[in-house]
């Protein structure tokens, strides 16, 4: 998967941070480029490597880079590591004694945490679906098919899932799934009504100019005192 090509930027935080601002100009600017450099990193959050290669891709001088190491660790606004291991203010090294065979890694703690929470509800979802998707084969292959009427509800409460969905991709709507919203769409296809039509109110009244889209909502478009003369309406395609 590709990197974002943009992340949000915290603007007030960067100039209320009492401590960032206590640090010099040019170690915020270092900083700046820092957390650039960490947005397209592979460890998003996270640069590392030794003090000649982090000088270069952060543009900077050696003492500069030096005074940055000094003034991220005193006023903690990005988390430091020499070798794995924190460090503790003041650092007293120079380019020529202990970084020049360290290997230096600087942190920005809350792109880190977002994204370790980002690849965590990845997992969690790939993991449901797959589940989701295991379990409707195992169902496919020891449920013989039923006629009941049982089996009857729980299939036009599915349908009346689908079509929930379908109003809330087509109008951008947040309704859920609610026992108010179902039983509304099920009763019209317990009165023999298909998918389709239910879908097809539903692209009628959205594309009607006239119609007032605070309404266009399950207990307006799927009362039985509307909905079949939506359903009469001149149909329109259906957005795919």
């Amino acid at each position: 998967m590709s990197k974002a090509p943009a992340s949000q930027f915290y603007w007030g935080d960067w100039l209320n941070d009492v401590e960032l601002q206590s640090a010099c100009s040019t170690s915020r600017g270092i900083w700046a480029n820092a957390l650039a450099r960490m947005w397209y990193a592979k460890i998003r959050g996270e640069i590392s490597g030794s003090p000649d290669k982090l000088i270069a891709i952060l543009n900077c001088k050696n003492d500069e880079f030096i005074t940055f190491l000094n003034e991220a660790e005193k006023y903690e606004f990005c988390e430091l590591s020499l070798n794995g291991a924190s460090v503790t203010f003041p650092l007293h090294v120079t380019h020529g004694n202990i970084l020049s065979n360290a290997n230096v890694t600087l942190r920005n703690r809350r792109m880190f945490r977002e994204e370790k929470e980002r690849k965590n509800t990845r997992l969690r979802v790939q993991r449901y679906r797959e589940k989701k998707t295991s379990n409707g084969d195992s169902n496919a292959s020891v449920t013989p098919p039923s006629s009941s009427s049982s089996s009857k509800r729980k299939k036009r409460k599915e349908i009346a899932k689908d079509i929930i969905s379908y109003l809330n991709e087509i109008g951008g709507c947040p309704y859920t799934n609610t026992k108010a919203n179902l039983e509304m769409i099920q009763a019209r296809l317990e009165e023999g009504h298909t998918e389709e039509e239910c879908k097809q109110v539903i692209d009628t009244k959205w594309n009607d100019p006239d119609f007032n889209k605070k309404y266009f909502r399950p207990s307006t478009l799927f009362r039985p005192t509307k909905f079949e003369g939506y359903l009469n309406e001149k149909p329109i395609q259906r957005y795919t």
